[in-house]
């Protein structure tokens, strides 16, 4: 058991809005202590709920003082359809009409992306004691093999244990099936706040061998003190 703090809903509009009051509450916190509010988000298409109801609370978010950075990228084009960058961009950074400033994508496309993307995050960011960055919020999707960010099962015992940002290669039964820059486990657990957006009752046994503490070879497992914000439809199989 990793101290994982899960949040149940049978309706996912319920979870998203759920999920957007907690990021809203990090983010006023973070404000109001120091001035700023440091989030990674994740791709996919999970987070589009959540990105939908931070649109709805633009007015009431201090979106001057957050700062956008990536859990992980693909390694194409930013205009891709693949891009993590190019969907938030579209579902979310553009419709709050945000400083280029406060957007800090992973320039996946080019070869010396990692490290450009760790001196970032070095510069912009705290670092704690064991010289980490600290996100006050960390955004996070779980796949239906257990990875997180772009930490794969098969490829995890392979990664270096002393970076911030990963090159990893490309999965081999995920699409789409390029290369990724990622954050590292070591920096995502090094966050304040760790959230997990899950849905499809296709991962509800996968999270209850999670829970129970019996899921240490699956990347997600490996992230603690984290909250989960689970939609679980009942009859569904999807």
């Amino acid at each position: 058991m990793n101290g994982i703090d899960i949040h149940n809903y049978v309706d996912c509009n319920d979870m998203f809005r759920a999920a957007a009051n907690f990021f809203a509450a990090c983010c006023r916190c973070a404000v109001a202590e120091k001035g700023v509010f440091n989030v990674a988000i994740s791709g996919g298409s999970t987070p589009d709920g959540l990105f939908e109801e931070l649109v709805k609370m633009k007015d009431s978010l201090p979106l001057e003082a957050i700062q956008w950075f990536w859990v992980d990228e693909r390694c194409v084009k930013p205009d891709a359809p693949e891009s993590n960058y190019g969907r938030a961009a579209k579902k979310l950074l553009n419709r709050l009409q945000l400083q280029l400033d406060n957007v800090h994508r992973i320039e996946a496309e080019k070869p010396e992306a990692a490290e450009k993307y760790e001196k970032i995050i070095r510069t912009l960011l705290p670092l704690n004691k064991k010289g980490l960055p600290v996100f006050d919020l960390v955004l996070l999707g779980m796949g239906p093999d257990g990875h997180t960010a772009s930490l794969f099962p098969e490829k995890f015992n392979d990664l270096p244990g002393d970076k911030i940002v990963l090159k990893v290669p490309e999965p081999e039964h995920i699409l789409p099936a390029v290369p990724r820059i990622t954050l590292s486990m070591q920096a995502i657990n090094s966050a304040l706040e760790k959230v997990f957006l899950v849905t499809g009752n296709n991962k509800m046994e996968l999270l209850k061998v999670i829970k129970n503490g019996q899921g240490n070879h699956y990347p997600a497992a490996g992230i603690f003190q984290a909250a989960w914000f689970v939609c679980c439809k009942p009859g569904s199989q999807d």
